[in-house]
């Protein structure tokens, strides 16, 4: 981690693991490559992971083994209460050639107490096959606080429009 500014962060991170599980072997590899900003008003991020299909010791979540991922996220403060929050990514599937766009904005509103948020989601996956599955969504959702913030309660829904609902990572 390089710390070009008390704004501005570099972080490179490689890892590597070798496994043995009743004599099948297997190596694998995980890059990260990440420059990050943060400000009064402005949080980005800019990041690219790769993770080797025979990387770790099956703790990683499944949806990142054997992937390329290249991505950005931010969020801007408009005010106290008020933000606007951002996420895209491009994922390449090194094991079947698919590729899976992600692109969503959300406002955010924030009170003492609770946070409501709105926005729109576009997911497309591209199939090894040459199929593409789309979905594009209105996303909602709720938080409240309750004992002094030890517990939050949570209710989120994904309502895809125009009969774009292909997408099986993101259904309605």
């Amino acid at each position: 981690t390089i710390k070009l500014s008390d704004e501005t962060t570099i972080k490179a991170e490689v890892a590597t693991t070798e496994s043995d599980f009743n004599g099948v072997r297997a190596n694998g590899a995980a890059y990260l490559a990440e420059i990050s900003q943060q400000t009064k008003t402005l949080d980005g991020k800019f990041y690219l992971r790769e993770q080797d299909g025979d990387f770790g010791l099956g703790q990683q979540m499944g949806s990142e083994t054997d992937t390329r991922k290249l991505g950005v996220d931010g969020n801007y403060r408009w005010t106290e209460q008020f933000s606007l929050s951002t996420s895209a990514f491009r994922q390449y599937n090194l094991a079947t050639d698919a590729v899976r766009d992600m692109a969503e904005v959300r406002g955010n509103l924030s009170e003492k107490g609770y946070t409501l948020h709105a926005g729109l989601r576009h997911a497309q996956d591209e199939l090894g096959n040459g199929d593409t599955n789309t979905s594009e969504q209105f996303i909602s959702g709720v938080s409240y606080n309750l004992l002094g913030d030890k517990l939050v309660l949570r209710a989120e829904h994904d309502q895809s429009l125009l009969r774009s609902n292909a997408n099986g990572d993101f259904p309605t």
